[in-house]
C-alpha cells in the first residue's frame, strides 16, 4: 500500500506520519481537524484494504473491529473513536499514544531495567487490561511488546490491535499469534495439537512480556524443544534468576506465568498481589559482584550442546538474542515456505515461518536420541564435522554431561542481524 501520508481521510483526518505497517494494513499519526485543540486532536488511523480481500480476511477485519469495540471502554485499553468504510476501505480511529509502544520502552530506551516502581506501576495497567477483557470474554491472542503502547513516561499501558482476538473459550488453530509469545499450547508442537484455553494463552504472554520489561531482552526465541533457552528453563529452575538476572521473587512470578500445563498457571488476581507484595525485580548489587558475566557464565556451564537432527532433514541454528525485532503476526500455522527467522521481510519484521516438519514433530522427547557435545560459548559457531556438516566452525568434544543448547545446523554467518536490527514496524506497532 502506497504512503498517501498528507491526504486528508473521511473529509476530517489529516495523516502526518506513517507509523506502521503490517499484513491487514498501515497506521498513521493523524490531526484531527473538528476539533480545535491542539493538544487534543492527534488520533491513531488505521487503514484497511478490503477490496480484493479473501472471505476469511474480511471476517478477520469485522472481527477486529467488534472486538476493538467491546473492550474499548475498558481503562488501559486503546480508545477507538471512529471508524468507518466503503468498498474499498476500512477506517479506524483511535487514541494516540503519545509514549509509542512497549518494544521501544523495553527494548530500545530499556526504560525498566532498574526501575521497579516504573515497572511495577506500568505492568499493573496491561495486566489490569487484560483482566478486564477477559472478563468480557476476549481473549487478545496476540499479546506482545508491539501491541502494547504507553504514556510519554511509560507508567501507563494501553493495550491495543484486536486483530486476532476471540470470544471462544476454546480454539483449535495452532500458531496464531507471534511465535515469542506464543505458549506451547498454541505453537502446538508439544501437545498433539489439542484444542486450548485462549486466555491461559495470554497469561503465558504476559510472562514473556515482564520478562522482557525486567531484562531489556527476550528469554527465548519459542517455547519448543528446538530452542536451547527454552530448554535450559524447563531442565533449571533458576535460569531466570541466573542467565537473566532476575530476583528470586520476580522469578518465581515469571515461573507462575510460564508454567508449561496451562492450567498450572498463575489467575491473574494473584499475579496482582504477587507484583504488589514484591521487593524488586531484580537481583541484588552484591550478587551481581560476584556473578560471572553471561557470556562466561555460559563457557563455564561448557555451553553444552544437543545436536537434534531429524533425519536427513536440514535445520537452522536458533540462538535467543541473535536478533532483537519484532516480529508479524501468523494469522495460520498451516504449511508453508520455509522462511529464515532472521531474514528481514517486506514490513521489516523478523517473520518465522516454518514448513511442515520440525525436529519437535519429529522427536517430541528432547531428551532421546541425542549425542552430547560441548563448544566454547553457545553464539558460538559449532563444528560437527564428525556428522558431515562441512560448513560448521568452531571446536566441539564430546562429553558426557547434559544438554543445555540445541544446535541446529547449517546456517550463515550472513542471516544474523545485530540487536540494533529493527528496520521498520509491523503489526501496527510504534503509534
Amino acid at each position: 500500500m502506497t504512503d498517501i501520508t498528507g491526504c486528508i481521510i473521511h473529509d476530517r483526518y489529516q495523516l502526518v506520519e506513517m507509523l506502521g505497517c503490517g499484513s491487514y494494513g498501515i497506521v498513521y499519526k493523524a490531526i484531527d481537524l473538528e476539533v480545535e485543540d491542539d493538544s487534543d486532536n492527534i488520533v491513531a488511523l488505521k487503514i484497511m484494504r478490503l477490496a480484493d480481500r479473501s472471505d476469511s480476511d474480511l471476517t478477520t477485519i469485522e472481527r477486529e473491529v467488534i472486538m476493538h469495540s467491546a473492550a474499548s471502554g475498558i481503562d488501559g485499553v486503546v480508545t477507538l473513536l471512529d471508524s468507518f468504510d466503503d468498498e474499498m476501505w476500512c477506517c479506524i480511529v483511535m487514541q494516540y499514544c503519545s509514549g509509542g509502544d512497549l518494544f521501544d520502552q523495553s527494548i530500545t530506551k530499556q526504560a525498566y531495567v532498574g526501575n521497579d516502581e516504573l515497572l511495577r506501576t506500568a505492568f499493573l495497567s496491561l495486566v489490569d487490561a487484560v483482566q478486564a477483557c477477559h472478563e468480557l470474554g476476549i481473549a487478545h491472542r496476540d499479546l506482545k511488546l508491539e501491541n502494547v503502547f504507553t504514556s510519554e513516561d511509560g507508567s501507563r499501558c494501553f493495550l491495543g490491535d484486536f486483530t486476532l482476538a476471540t470470544n471462544e473459550p476454546i480454539v483449535c488453530d495452532f500458531g496464531v499469534g507471534t511465535k515469542r509469545y506464543m505458549s506451547p499450547e498454541c505453537l502446538g508442537r508439544t501437545t498433539h495439537r489439542e484444542p486450548y484455553n485462549p486466555y491461559l494463552s495470554d497469561v503465558w504472554a504476559l510472562g514473556i512480556i515482564l520478562c522482557t520489561m525486567a531484562t531489556g531482552g527476550f528469554p527465548w526465541r519459542r517455547a519448543t524443544y528446538s530452542d536451547a533457552r527454552y530448554c535450559r528453563f524447563l531442565e533449571d529452575p533458576d535460569f531466570l534468576h541466573d542467565a537473566l538476572r532476575l530476583s528470586a521473587g520476580a522469578q518465581d512470578i515469571v515461573q507462575g506465568l510460564l508454567a508449561p500445563f496451562p492450567h498450572a498457571r498463575t489467575s491473574l488476581p494473584a499475579l496482582r498481589e504477587a507484583v504488589l507484595a514484591l521487593d524488586t525485580f531484580f537481583r541484588p548489587a552484591s550478587d551481581l559482584e560476584h556473578a560471572v558475566p553471561e557470556h562466561e557464565r555460559e563457557r563455564e556451564y561448557t555451553a553444552v550442546v544437543r545436536l537434534e537432527i531429524a533425519a536427513g532433514e536440514p535445520t537452522e541454528y536458533e540462538y535467543a538474542y541473535a536478533s532483537m525485532v519484532p516480529e508479524i503476526d501468523i494469522l495460520c500455522g498451516g504449511p508453508g515456505p520455509r522462511v529464515s527467522p532472521w531474514d528481514d521481510s517486506s514490513a521489516g519484521s523478523a517473520m518465522d515461518v516454518d514448513d511442515g516438519v520440525d525436529v519437535d514433530e519429529a522427536a517430541p522427547n528432547p531428551f532421546s536420541s541425542s549425542r552430547y557435545y560441548r563448544t566454547d560459548s553457545c553464539s558460538s559457531s559449532l563444528s560437527a564435522e564428525s556428522e558431515g556438516l562441512d560448513d560448521a566452525r568452531g571446536s566441539v568434544f564430546s562429553l558426557d554431561c547434559p544438554i543445555t543448547l540445541t544446535a541446529h545446523v547449517l546456517w550463515d554467518d550472513s542471516e544474523v542481524m545485530g540487536e540494533d536490527g529493527r528496520k521498520g514496524a509491523s503489526g501496527f506497532d510504534g503509534w
